[in-house]
């Protein structure tokens, strides 16, 4: 009887970590802190958006750019968006903010 209780609770802790890890992780991709000025971010999102719904969700950043092999990218957050409406996918991007803040990715149901 002590045996079977003890496995019991055993089984019952590691449900509970491996539980918190995932709450974790998730908390820790879904709250991205970026700081004053210019950041690298790498996306891994499961639906692509277009920058300016990230603008509009993000009031703080001043501009978004990245890089393909042959020519470089960028909308800035002047005047409803100056630049290329281009879409946020996964791959790496810099971007620039007024403050510090915590990066708000839009709910797109995936």
């Amino acid at each position: 009887m002590k045996n079977k209780v003890l496995l019991v609770l055993v089984f019952i802790i590691i449900f509970i970590i491996v539980l918190l890890t995932m709450a974790k992780s998730l908390q820790e991709f879904s709250s991205m802190e970026l700081i004053k000025g210019s950041n690298q971010i790498e996306f891994n999102i499961n639906k692509p958006f277009h920058v300016d719904t990230l603008v509009k969700l993000n009031p703080e950043i001043e501009a978004v750019s990245y890089e393909d092999e042959k020519n470089s990218f960028g909308y800035v957050n002047i005047h409803e968006g100056i630049g290329r409406n281009f879409i946020i996918e996964n791959k790496s991007y810099e971007i620039f903010v007024s403050k510090n803040i915590t990066l708000i990715l839009p709910d797109l149901g995936g």
